[in-house]
């Protein structure tokens, strides 16, 4: 949020862990939503920041809300590439393409350079006949849409659920957990995608 408000210098937010730099984000950021979204450049401000420290890092990872507002969209037009999430549900399914609309619209607002690496499919229960549904529906919707599919899903996994509850980290508490294991692949299919 300080970064956002221009109340201090990214630098100065980072965090030094063993697991990698992070910048914490805030529950008070959905506050600043609406005054953010019409302030002068208030949806540019994590490109402006980040400019001053990308040459340090060969990746930065920003996670959103699912709603598309003013933090959102300040991460899509820092963005060169986007993992789209998806719940393993019919309602999540419908809206993706509104999705795409706001990140064409952003990329025609000078972001020329943004793409969507790829739908990721979460939450995905295979015992939930819904959930299988949408998993056989979705490189049909991909290929209608022209996005790629990633090949891995997240699997629901109570130990995804317990490291965020307990702050710890999942590869570190439950290493070999379906969740971990799920995540490594994406790792891995991410890195092959940037690749190309």
């Amino acid at each position: 949020l300080d970064v956002i408000l221009e109340r201090a210098n990214i630098e100065d937010c980072i965090e030094y862990t063993n697991f990698g730099d992070i910048i914490c984000g805030s529950k008070d950021l959905a506050n600043w939503d609406g005054q953010l979204i019409t302030a002068p450049g208030g949806t540019k401000r994590i490109k402006k920041a980040i400019k001053r420290i990308e040459k340090q890092y060969d990746f930065i990872v920003m996670d959103t809300p699912p709603n598309v507002g003013a933090f959102m969209r300040n991460a899509l037009f820092a963005a060169d590439g986007i993992v789209t999430p998806l719940q393993a549900k019919r309602f999540a399914l419908d809206g993706l393409s509104d999705f795409i609309d706001t990140v064409e619209e952003l990329k025609e607002d000078g972001n020329d350079s943004l793409r969507i690496l790829g739908v990721l499919l979460t939450m995905y229960d295979q015992r939930n006949k819904q959930d299988r549904e949408v998993i056989e529906a979705l490189p049909a919707v991909g290929k209608q849409l022209d996005i790629n599919v990633f090949k891995t899903s997240i699997r629901i996994c109570q130990d995804i659920e317990n490291a965020i509850a307990n702050s710890q980290s999942l590869f570190r508490t439950k290493g070999n957990s379906n969740g971990a294991n799920d995540y490594a692949d994406l790792v891995c299919e991410l890195l092959e995608i940037i690749g190309k």
